[in-house]
């Protein structure tokens, strides 16, 4: 058997993430110091899970442990909604910014609009200025067209942050599968295909995404 057929659907769409260089981050910056059961890779493999899922609350996610694929694939049997929530509010947004940057060659710009507020802007176009890249498009809708957020978990900035960038993530994920299989399907189809066969061997949902026949 292939690394790619021992692997679940879920470990093989997050496997472009470099878990090593996410620990040494995490581990530089102490975000686990304190930490005894829920570990920050464990929490992000949680959260990308609950965006997948399009999970509602954090009351729903920590109902979705009852699940032990779910369990045996981010390596924590069963967590509560203070703790997740403790986690959430209490990570700096910046760990999930340097994970999102450092897997996309993408610019983070901060402009005002014309109205006094502040804009955040991504892109991959080096060869424009800030201002030039205002016009174009801004953050704010793109997020709105591509991005799925059904309800956001906690209230505090760096909650929302976070969820945000996770939400980032798995956008670009999606995109990493769609390029690396040429496949034409949308990736609103990738998301679903994967749901379905979550915890199936990756390859049963590669060939979905291929539109190849399932032996």
């Amino acid at each position: 058997m292939d690394k790619i057929t021992r692997k679940t659907s879920f470990g093989q769409w997050f496997s472009p993430i470099n878990l090593q260089l996410f620990e040494e981050t995490v581990k530089t910056l102490k975000v686990d110091y304190y930490t005894k059961k829920l570990k920050t890779d464990s929490f992000l493999k949680l959260l990308l899970f609950a965006q997948l899922q399009e999970v509602e609350s954090l009351h729903e996610l920590s109902d979705c442990l009852f699940d032990d694929q779910l369990q045996k694939g981010i390596d924590l049997d069963s967590i509560s909604i203070s703790q997740l929530s403790r986690r959430l509010n209490g990570i700096n947004p910046d760990l999930f910014q340097r994970l999102f940057l450092a897997e996309n060659y993408f610019r983070l710009l901060k402009m005002m609009d014309s109205k006094g507020n502040e804009l955040h802007l991504i892109t991959n176009r080096f060869d424009l200025s800030a201002e030039e890249i205002s016009e174009m498009y801004m953050f704010f809708k793109w997020i709105k067209q591509h991005l799925s957020i059904k309800k956001f978990y906690g209230q505090s900035e760096w909650a929302i942050q976070n969820q945000v960038f996770i939400a980032l993530i798995v956008f670009c994920l999606h995109v990493l599968v769609q390029l690396e299989t040429r496949s034409k399907r949308k990736t609103l189809q990738i998301s679903r295909y994967l749901r379905a066969a979550l915890w199936k061997p990756a390859h049963i949902w590669l060939r979905k995404i291929e539109g190849k026949a399932i032996p």
